[in-house]
């Protein structure tokens, strides 16, 4: 067979390189948007604009790459939409329009022993109230690289290393206080490398394990960092709150790492993924430091047809430094107290248009 099939380096590079520019591209128009307007939309005209360029070009030019090829590239794109409108109800409520764009791409290499995974998560949302006008409610980025050594013939066990970046892309606040922002690109965010063994039984799951792993936390923001919300360590002030030494804004962990996978369509039009992150610090000076942090995400897609779905978003997290305050005692003030570590856990439910593709044709099981 005389396909277009490549290899990682040589001329099947360039078979590729439209896909690599446009990504790059559409990502850059996406970064740079956002910084422009301060990370905030200014209307729902230029947010759906800035959707269907960031979503449609990078799945159309992946149709170009062949089939044959060394390479696998999938993902989908969807645009959730939720509209609430009230006309003389006597009831109360308030009219609401929530929207929510997700991207997910990733390409996969594979040749004889060698495996490298690479994966974008991208997901941003808004709602607006006429009480409360535009907020954010989704904020997500996660890139991740994975290079793979197989270690025996079936391929299933694996020496590997690992790259990933987490953060969000635009400022979040404490609402209701708008003034306030607690979240920027990179505050906090987190890079974790680690080197470990990679175990896939089966394609649609992996089960990666690090004992060497090193996570550094960024909070590029100065008054972010100052406060200490995310586990760095906070400014000291003086006894009439003037600041003596100012937060730290990075903070390296090392300690070890668990990632596992699972993406599988469970029953016809229902495909269920999901990915469990657990990091164990060694080095942290304190016994809050060194209670694991757990992430686990598990989505549920409904596919109605080709271009109408559904899909169920579950987010659990838990990190013992990071404090959150919330007023249990329901009195109107924040006692010290209630200023504690806690289970953070987000769900949403939507329904909209997406958008699937594979450069790979599906088997159809007999």
């Amino acid at each position: 067979m005389t396909g277009k099939a490549v290899s990682m380096g040589g001329d099947g590079f360039f078979v590729h390189l439209p896909l690599v520019l446009t990504f790059i591209k559409t990502s850059s128009y996406w970064v740079h948007f956002f910084v422009k307007n301060n990370f905030r939309m200014k209307s729902l005209k230029t947010f759906w604009t800035t959707a269907i360029i960031v979503i449609s070009a990078p799945f159309l030019s992946a149709q170009d790459i062949p089939r044959d090829s060394l390479w696998k590239v999938e993902g989908y794109g969807a645009v959730n939409l939720n509209q609430v409108s009230f006309t003389n109800w006597a009831a109360g409520g308030d009219n609401s329009v929530s929207f929510s764009l997700i991207g997910n791409l990733s390409a996969k290499y594979a040749k004889n022993r060698q495996s490298w995974d690479n994966s974008a998560n991208l997901n941003y949302g808004l709602i607006y109230t006429k009480e409360f006008g535009m907020r954010k409610n989704e904020d997500k980025l996660e890139l991740e690289s994975k290079y793979g050594y197989a270690l025996t013939e079936n391929k299933k066990l694996a020496l590997a290393l690992l790259g990933n970046f987490k953060s969000q892309f635009a400022s979040g606040y404490n609402y209701p206080n708008d003034s306030v922002v607690i979240s920027k690109f990179a505050a906090p965010g987190y890079l974790t490398i680690a080197l470990g063994i990679d175990w896939k039984p089966v394609d649609y799951f992996s089960l990666f394990v690090s004992p060497a792993t090193g996570r550094i936390l960024f909070v590029r923001d100065q008054d972010i960092a100052n406060s200490g919300q995310y586990g760095n360590d906070a400014a000291v002030l003086d006894s009439v709150g003037n600041i003596i030494t100012q937060g730290d804004k990075m903070r390296f962990d090392f300690g070890a790492y668990l990632s596992a996978k699972f993406q599988k369509e469970v029953v016809k039009n229902i495909t269920i993924m999901s990915k469990f992150d657990l990091f164990a610090n060694y080095t942290g000076d304190t016994k809050d430091s060194k209670v694991p942090d757990v992430n686990w995400e598990t989505a549920f897609l409904f596919k109605v047809n080709d271009y109408l779905s559904a899909s169920l978003n579950l987010l659990l997290l838990y990190d013992k430094e990071i404090m959150i305050a919330k007023d249990d005692n329901d009195n109107g003030s924040i006692e010290a107290n209630e200023i504690t570590d806690r289970v953070q856990f987000k769900e949403a439910l939507g329904v909209g248009l997406t958008y699937k593709f594979t450069n790979k044709k599906k088997v159809e099981k007999k």
